[in-house]
């Protein structure tokens, strides 16, 4: 049991000696990109997004609820808070609300709404008779 103990703790003791190498190598490229210009660092950083923020929208754009996911999508690039909450969450909400308003389900029901709203009408409306 004992042995197991050790062995576990000796794994896990190997296992984070490259974790440390990496923590002690940021710091010297941290200090390199410090001393680039800020033009070339952000520019790098916006070609690196580019091309998996293509791939996911194409994605998105592909699957089944693409009305949610636009929806999110413009939200979400919206730079406002509202309620002190981030966009992202309001993004997440709105999308949500698309899809499942847009779904069969929804539509069904709706279309069971306005049919019962239009004969409560008929019926209430009262009859005009030519004197």
């Amino acid at each position: 049991m004992l042995a197991r103990q050790l062995t576990a703790t000796g794994q896990s003791v190997i296992s984070s000696v490259p974790v440390v190498v990496i923590a002690f190598a940021v710091s010297p490229i941290i200090a390199l990109i410090q001393e680039l210009p800020v033009v070339y660092t952000l520019t790098v950083g916006a070609h690196a997004l580019a091309m998996p923020f293509k791939q996911v929208l194409a994605k998105t754009m592909a699957g089944a609820n693409r009305a949610g996911a636009f929806t999110a999508i413009l939200v979400a690039a919206i730079p406002l808070q509202l309620a002190g909450m981030p966009m992202a969450l309001w993004a997440l909400i709105a999308g949500t609300a698309v899809v499942t308003l847009s779904s069969e389900r929804a539509r069904r029901h709706w279309r069971n709404v306005w049919a019962i709203i239009a004969t409560t009408v008929d019926r209430a409306e009262p009859t005009h008779d030519a004197q």
